[in-house]
């Protein structure tokens, strides 16, 4: 049987069409989501430190304008848009309607600054929207089960979760908690250091100056997205190794002085659940020689929490 030229065009252009729709099928199918913080991020630079995430997290576009000329301008907050401060200089503009952000900065940006430390202010800032809780928090797993390691610059949270990265254990965020309904999100696979802490554990790739400080940067393999959060580990000073724990007036002002977000007032209803969750205070002499036996007091609290 012999097709008609008109039958054999439209047989080829049919089969063209569904060609391309297979093939944009594919491309949708085949596509890696990839994020942190619960944020699916679409950014056409280095996303070699982002993790894989389910599709439940909501898609987040970014990208930076290089201005010489720009103006620094104040933080302002809505329900709709934002201007959050860089450091140490720049702006992020966020548009929740268009889920965007834009870095302005005065230079071209280092490709490993998006995933530490600009993404954070974006994950911190929708979330607020999103009504999920967000502190100043390092969160490793046990039991898969996470524990947030609060403390202030220079308390130990960094070496912390080192120690724990170099036992073996895995590691939910850097240094930034994003949380709701009892789950905590991983934040990117990387983790930055201190000189201090890179040379006596020996691993981090020196990456500069990035942000505001100067970077040690260690890899870190991939996890689960998702996972209950356990409790809290507040980090301290002292003379000796101590464990004890804390009462819900020291929960309470804890959790409040390492909020991630100043702008704006916190959701009480998700501060109830996490003020239920166990605080352990951790005591230890600033010695590297005691950091060991440290740690092993830090995952007997977790131990406690299973």
């Amino acid at each position: 049987m012999r097709l008609h030229k008109s039958n054999v065009y439209r047989v080829s252009v049919l089969f063209k069409l569904t060609l391309i729709t297979l093939c944009k099928l594919w491309v949708v199918i085949g596509k890696q989501r990839l994020g942190a913080y619960g944020l699916t991020v679409e950014f056409p630079g280095n996303n070699g430190s982002l993790g894989e995430v389910p599709d439940s997290w909501q898609e987040w576009h970014f990208a930076y304008d290089v201005d010489s000329a720009h103006v620094e301008r104040e933080e302002t907050w809505s329900n709709s848009a934002g201007v959050l401060r860089m450091l140490p200089t720049g702006y992020a503009l966020l548009d929740r309607s268009a889920r965007s952000t834009v870095f302005v900065v005065p230079v071209e940006q280092s490709p490993e600054a998006f995933a530490h430390p600009h993404l954070g202010s974006t994950a911190v800032a929708v979330a607020q929207w999103s009504g999920h809780g967000t502190f100043h928090a390092g969160s490793f797993v046990y039991d898969r089960g996470v524990w947030a390691v609060l403390g202030g610059r220079q308390h130990g949270k960094s070496s912390t979760i080192a120690w724990l990265h170099r036992s073996g254990l895995g590691i939910m965020a850097d240094d930034l908690l994003v949380t709701t309904h009892g789950v905590a999100f991983a934040g990117p696979r990387c983790l930055d250091l201190r000189e201090g802490a890179a040379e006596y554990f020996a691993i981090g790739r020196d990456i500069g100056e990035v942000g505001s400080r100067r970077r040690w940067r260690v890899d870190l393999p991939q996890i689960e997205p998702e996972l209950p959060l356990r409790g809290w580990v507040t980090l301290a000073w002292g003379n000796e190794i101590a464990v004890r724990r804390c009462s819900a007036e020291e929960r309470f002002a804890q959790l409040f002085a390492n909020r991630a977000f100043l702008l704006a007032e916190s959701n009480p209803e998700s501060w109830v659940e996490l003020l239920s969750l166990p605080m352990y205070e951790l005591r230890r002499p600033r010695d590297w020689s005691c950091i060991d036996e440290a740690m092993a007091a830090l995952l007997d609290i977790s131990a406690l929490g299973r």
